[in-house]
C-alpha cells in the first residue's frame, strides 16, 4: 500500500509541475505580447478637465524637478497615452512590476516605456490622492504607501509611481484596483 500511496504522490507532483509551467509559458507569453505590440506614434486626448489643458513644465536634463513637477508630468503623459514623454524623468534603472504576473523587475528607460502600454485604454486617469479609494490602498498595501497613485475613471487600471529626487524610481501598473484588495 505504501508503494502505491508513493507512485500516486510523484504522479500528482509531475501532474502540478506540468501544469504550473504550461501557466508560466502562456504568462510571459502574454507578457511578450504586449511589449512587441507597436504603440501609436501620436494620439490625441480630449478632456473635460481645465486644469489639464495648462501647460505642463517640460523637464530639463541639468535641474532636479520637484515632485510636483514630476507628478504634474505623468498626469499629462497618462491622459494622453503618451509615454514617451515619462523618459526623461525615470532613473536609469526602474523597479517595475506588473501586478499578478511575473513581470519584471529592474528595468532600463526604454523598456519601461514599452512596458507602459499595460494600462493602454484606461485615460482619463484620476490623480486625486485624497479619494477613499486611494487611501485605502495605501493603507491597506504597503508597497503602494508613498507612491503616486493614478486610477482610471473608464476602467479599473491602476499606475502607482515613486518618485525619488526628482525622478520615477519605480512603478507599479494593474489592469484591476481591485487586485490590491
Amino acid at each position: 500500500m505504501n508503494k502505491s500511496i508513493l507512485v500516486a504522490l510523484i504522479v500528482i507532483i509531475v501532474i502540478s509541475a506540468a501544469g504550473i509551467s504550461f501557466f508560466i509559458f502562456q504568462n510571459q507569453k502574454l507578457v511578450g505580447n504586449l511589449t512587441s505590440s507597436p504603440s501609436p506614434q501620436s494620439q490625441t486626448f480630449a478632456t473635460t478637465s481645465p486644469t489639464s489643458s495648462t501647460p505642463q513644465p517640460s523637464p530639463s536634463p541639468n535641474k532636479a524637478l520637484s515632485a510636483q513637477e514630476v507628478q504634474a508630468q505623468i498626469k499629462t503623459s497618462l491622459n494622453s497615452a503618451d509615454y514617451q514623454s515619462l523618459k526623461q524623468m525615470l532613473a536609469e534603472n526602474v523597479s517595475f512590476t506588473l501586478m499578478s504576473t511575473e513581470c519584471c523587475g529592474m528595468l532600463k528607460k526604454q523598456e519601461t516605456i514599452d512596458q507602459m502600454s499595460y494600462i493602454k485604454g484606461g485615460e482619463p486617469f484620476n490623480f486625486d490622492q485624497q479619494s477613499q479609494l486611494v487611501q485605502d490602498l495605501k493603507t491597506n498595501n504597503s508597497q503602494l504607501t508613498g507612491t503616486y497613485i493614478a486610477i482610471s475613471q473608464n476602467g479599473e487600471q491602476l499606475a502607482a509611481f515613486t518618485i525619488e529626487n526628482g525622478q520615477i524610481t519605480g512603478i507599479q501598473l494593474s489592469v484591476s484596483y481591485k487586485l490590491y484588495n
